[in-house]
């Protein structure tokens, strides 16, 4: 036909040149995805001792090569992080520009240095230097903000007759501003986002008690006792017992008649280096920051540390402020932390649920989470304590969390609920992971993953085709682990026991969860690999 361009040979041989690659890498895709259905286990998932039969091949549809697809592209984007991670010169090139980072105070990996050594992290000052959370959360025409969110959280406990405390912490920029590059060391008071006061305000008229302890720390710091660590984002111990101290006498009214214990104090020097500092010095060649020296007050009651009770009256729900100086996973020494000294002020025991990050959100959904797994943690509680940073205001996760559930053996039939006191080897194909964070990219090192696994058998016999919801580590010293690449489709191993056996140890660590919420359901399992 006129006008039409004939087809050459050459034409026809790149096209034909093109569809083969296409092929080709369809093929490679499918082959990966038959090579992960078959369950390779690579080392520490060993077949022998599981029963015979236990992977065999599946029908590669679509849906199998989408699934491969996406894994091959998150393995490239983890591939691109670990060599970026790794390249020899980013550090050398990082110590050529330390002059400049130190004087401009320019932020690298979220920390922003300042004067004399001190350092900050950007989110904190973000949070104070940006737009007001209130018109922010008003602009994205939703009603995840943090005035509805509290309100919610409010109403909930309030139908149960329990008291609700909210205590936003301060980030360090707030009271120090004097520290950072381009701070003024004329200011007369506190730094808050624009929005703090009408955010109190109106929590205030809707019931809802609200600690502001702004003037309390800013106070401290005018009479020399500076209450936040040099190069941590958080507090200093003498900060945390000032807090706790004030917390108790707010609270006091509504523990009247209950028991006082006998507790005293135990003088301990530890010394750490902190968050933000690890965070920068991934950064360069050598440690720039040195270590900071503390003393902490442990509270003993009987000799020893001051446990948590389930049965107190009081609640303790926070972030990483709550858990410095009380877990020693964070490096700070143990039972010295802002439960402790509440314990100490108050004579009184205290129940905590305490992650390190996501202060928003996460001890709600805790909460949601051991109610539908018929585990109330508000029975008998008269007062909860709300603790979170205040850059969680303009950053966090706001929603509504419903606390009242179905119970778990309702809710999520066939999941695999390891025996008590004995641990259980397994094996089973990843169905879905939780997000895992990019080394120092958070100021925590260690974090925790959720799996959902299917077709989950044991090495005894004692399990056949049932699911699992595991946590297991996936970020230790801030180096993610072995575990924080499985994919969806992969047959994992592992040594796994009760959730409950290990949360009082590890509870506190940051942990992200699955998306699919119906997963909470699940009584969890705790999961190691195995020969570890």
């Amino acid at each position: 036909m006129k006008g039409e361009r004939e087809v050459s040979a050459g034409d026809r041989l790149m096209v034909f040149g093109f569809l083969t690659v296409l092929l080709g890498v369809a093929a490679i895709i499918g082959a990966d995805a038959v090579r992960r259905d078959l369950g390779r286990q690579g080392d520490g998932c060993p077949v022998e001792g599981f029963p015979v039969g236990l992977s065999q091949p599946k029908t590669i549809g679509w849906g199998t090569i989408v699934q491969a697809n996406a894994r091959l592209i998150q393995k490239m984007r983890d591939v691109e992080n670990g060599m970026e991670a790794a390249f020899p010169m980013r550090n050398r090139v990082f110590d050529l520009l330390l002059p400049a980072y130190r004087s401009l105070g320019a932020s690298v990996d979220k920390v922003v240095p300042g004067r004399d050594g001190w350092l900050f992290y950007e989110p904190d000052l973000l949070h104070l230097t940006g737009p007001g959370f209130l018109q922010k959360a008003g602009s994205s025409g939703g009603t995840s903000d943090p005035l509805s969110g509290v309100l919610d959280f409010y109403r909930q406990l309030q139908r149960r007759g329990i008291q609700l405390l909210v205590l936003p912490t301060p980030g360090k920029p707030s009271i120090l501003p004097e520290h950072l590059q381009q701070g003024a060391r004329d200011t007369e008071r506190p730094l808050k986002n624009p929005s703090w006061d009408a955010w109190v305000a109106a929590l205030r008229r809707s019931g809802v008690d609200v600690l502001d302890v702004h003037e309390l720390l800013w106070e401290r710091k005018r009479k020399d006792q500076i209450p936040y660590l040099r190069t941590d984002t958080h507090w200093t111990p003498d900060a945390v017992d000032a807090v706790a101290e004030v917390v108790a006498k707010t609270v006091e009214p509504r523990l009247a008649g209950g028991p006082m214990l006998q507790m005293e104090r135990r003088s301990v020097q530890v010394s750490n280096r902190g968050d933000i500092a690890v965070m920068v010095d991934r950064a360069a060649s050598r440690p720039l920051h040195d270590p900071e020296t503390v003393r902490i007050d442990q509270i003993l009651f009987g000799g020893t540390i001051v446990p948590e009770d389930r049965s107190a009256r009081v609640l303790l729900i926070g972030d990483s402020f709550s858990n410095i100086y009380s877990s020693d996973r964070m490096g700070w020494g143990e039972g010295a932390g802002l439960a402790e000294q509440l314990a100490f002020h108050l004579r009184q025991p205290i129940d905590r649920i305490v992650h390190n990050d996501a202060g928003a959100v996460a001890g709600r959904k805790a909460l949601a989470a051991e109610r539908t797994r018929g585990r109330d943690r508000l029975a008998g509680k008269r007062v909860v304590i709300w603790q979170f940073a205040c850059r969680e205001l303009s950053f966090g996760n706001w929603a509504p969390v419903p606390l009242e559930a179905k119970n778990a053996r309702e809710a999520s039939p066939g999941f695999l609920t390891p025996p008590a006191g004995k641990v259980l080897r397994i094996s089973g194909v990843v169905s879905a992971t939780s997000t895992v964070p990019t080394p120092g990219s958070v100021p925590y090192a260690d974090h925790l993953m959720a799996l959902h696994l299917t077709g989950v058998v044991s090495a005894d016999g004692s399990v056949s085709d049932a699911e699992a919801l595991v946590y297991v580590f996936s970020m230790k010293a801030h180096r993610k682990t072995s575990l924080a690449s499985l994919r969806s489709g992969e047959r994992v191993c592992l040594d796994v026991r009760p959730w409950e056996e290990v949360e009082d140890r590890l509870g506190s660590i940051n942990r992200s969860e699955l998306e699919d919420e119906s997963l909470l359901a699940a009584v969890p399992c705790w999961g190691e690999p195995i020969g570890e």
